[in-house]
Formats: structure tokens, sequence, C-alpha cells
């Protein structure tokens, strides 16, 4: 028996080879390079098709050469990209380092002995430097603006001066000030952006941390603090309850439980050993034993702190301590030890 095998359709292959290389970087920041990788290289083939085919008089044929090196080099970029000998990283270097220098020598050239077209040559460049800088502060590089601008700046310089021309001159502080201040603004904009995209992996993986210690999913959580944020009305507290699991309702329900009993265990424990005291002064003593202060008591039990003093005066009257006698530690030991009262 012979098995056929089924032909893939090419746009249905295209489309598979298309998701497999978006997912080849897992994280934002590279698959944001990734697509400034894409851009940049189309961005450059169609430059380079539409100057080599407009370069046809005899004195723009000096740039020809330039350009059949600039797109090999960065073709070879993208390809060891794709067969996975560089980072994303390194072939964004890669492309904005050949665009720049590109760039700079054509901007080189035109400033020697500028013609009328040559002026607008370089123009062109300075604006597609600024251009090749904006890639790379969008692929988050930080110190790589300020490499591609001195670059550029220098190509421009030499050639203001070689050339002892006044009116590029006029232009050189203007660069100066608009490749600076691009490369500065931008540095921090990409410090920020980082510094943003770690603290926001920071809450997410403690956000993580808190639904596994609690084992409850995020919409769970929310209802949970929600219910716990103040006091609520029956059918509102049931519809927040329902949003839950029935695994979280039990577990909610039986820990509440188990709670409750607890402290009525602790307040019957209180009161059959401490007799004397009236329910009042055992409801103080319960706070005491959990460690609470003056204030945190006076809130829970919504008293003010002279009632709460004057309750404690007379606890400790009843029970007999000295002024010097520590009231926690007393009814610790009271409670230690309830047969010797």
């Amino acid at each position: 028996m012979i098995l056929r095998k089924h032909k893939i359709p090419f746009h249905l292959h295209l489309l598979y080879q298309v998701r497999r290389l978006f997912r080849r970087e897992h994280t934002f920041v590279g698959r944001q390079r990734m697509l400034i990788l894409l851009s940049a290289t189309l961005m450059a083939f169609l430059g380079v098709a539409a100057n080599l085919f407009k370069l046809n008089n005899q004195e723009e044929q000096s740039f020809l050469i330039l350009h059949y090196i600039y797109l090999p080099l960065t073709m070879g970029a993208v390809l060891l990209y794709f067969l996975r000998r560089v980072k994303v990283k390194t072939a964004i270097i890669m492309l904005t380092l050949f665009a720049q220098v590109c760039s700079s020598t054509e901007i080189l050239f035109c400033s020697i002995a500028p013609s009328q077209y040559d002026k607008l040559l370089i123009a062109a460049g300075m604006f597609l430097s600024i251009v090749n800088i904006l890639f790379a502060l969008m692929a988050y590089l930080r110190y790589l603006p300020y490499v591609l601008s001195l670059m550029t700046l220098s190509a421009y310089t030499f050639g203001v001066f070689y050339n002892d021309s006044p009116e590029p001159l006029n232009f050189l502080p203007l660069y100066v000030l608009s490749f600076t201040a691009v490369s500065t603004m931008g540095h921090w904009l990409v410090k920020n952006t980082r510094d943003l995209d770690h603290e926001n992996i920071r809450l997410k993986r403690e956000e993580s941390q808190f639904t596994r210690i609690l084992h409850l999913r995020r919409s769970e959580v929310s209802t949970y603090l929600e219910l716990a944020a103040r006091p609520r009305e029956k059918g509102e507290t049931a519809r927040l309850f329902h949003l839950m699991s029935e695994k979280t309702q039990q577990n909610i329900v039986s820990n509440l439980k188990a709670y409750l009993l607890d402290q009525e265990i602790q307040r019957k424990n209180v009161a059959a050993l401490l007799p004397e005291l009236t329910p009042s002064e055992c409801e103080i003593c319960e706070l005491i034993l959990k460690g609470k202060k003056l204030s945190e008591i006076c809130a829970l039990l919504n008293k003010s702190e002279s009632n709460i003093c004057t309750q404690r005066a007379h606890i400790r009257k009843k029970l007999g301590l000295q002024t010097s006698d520590n009231l926690r530690e007393a009814l610790r030991e009271r409670m230690r030890s309830p047969k010797k009262s």
C-alpha cells in the first residue's frame, strides 16, 4: 500500500513560517527588535534599489560601488540572524552601522566639492542618519545612537572644514544640536522604558507567586480583596462569593469556621480563668494577649483611650498586680497556671 503525502498549499506554508519566525523571540524586547530588523532591511533594500535606478549619469557613478557593497552587507547581517549565527541585537547593530557608514561616506564625498545637487544629497544623508538613529532607539539600544551620531557629525565636520565654505558651516551647530538632542532624549527614553519593563516583569512575578501561595486565580484574588475591603450587603456578598470556584469557597468557609471556633474557645478560656473580670475586661485581656497596642485596642473596640486605660487599671487591681508588673506577662502566666488563681 502506497501512502501519498498531502502537499501543503504555499500560502499555508508561508503563514506557518511567518508564525514560526515571530515565535522565535520570546520577550517583548526581542519581538520588537525583530520587527525593527525586518523593517530596516526592507527600507534599506527599497532605498538602495531606487537609488541604483536613478544613478545613471557620469557624476553619480562614484556612489554605485558604495551601494553595491552596502546592500550585500545588509542582507548578510539579516541572513546571519535567520541562520541563528548572531542574535537579533547584534544583527541590528551591524545593520545600523553599515547604513551609517554608507550615509557618512556620501556626506563626506558631497561636502568636499559640493554642487547644488550634492547639497541636496547632504541634507538627505543627514535626514537618513537621523532615521537610522531612531531605528536603533526603537530597538532599545541606548548607547549605539551616540556612536552613529558621532560618525555622521565627524564626516560632515571634516567635509565642511576641508571645503572651507561658509554656507555648510552655518548648518553645523544646528546638526550638532539636533543629533545630540535625539541621542540624549532617546537614551533616557530607552532607559525609562526598560526600567518600566523590568518593573512590570517583577510585578507579574510577584503576582504569580501571590496567587500560587493563595491557590487562587487572578479573578479570585480581586474578588477576595473586594470582600475584605469593607462590609457588604447580603446579596452583594453572595454575588462576589459565587465568583470564586467551589473549592475556594469551601477553603474560605472551613478556615473561617476554624478561626472563629478557636476565638470562641479562647474567649471562654479567658472568661473561665478570670472570673473576677467583666466581659468587657475579658475582651481587652484577649487583645492584650494577642500583642495589640493601646491604639489598636481602641480602634478594634471603638472606645477612647481613657476608657481603655481605666479598664486596664481595674484589671490590674483585680489581678493584684503592682505598678512595676507587666500586664501581658501576668495574663500569660495566669493562662499557663490556672490552678494558682
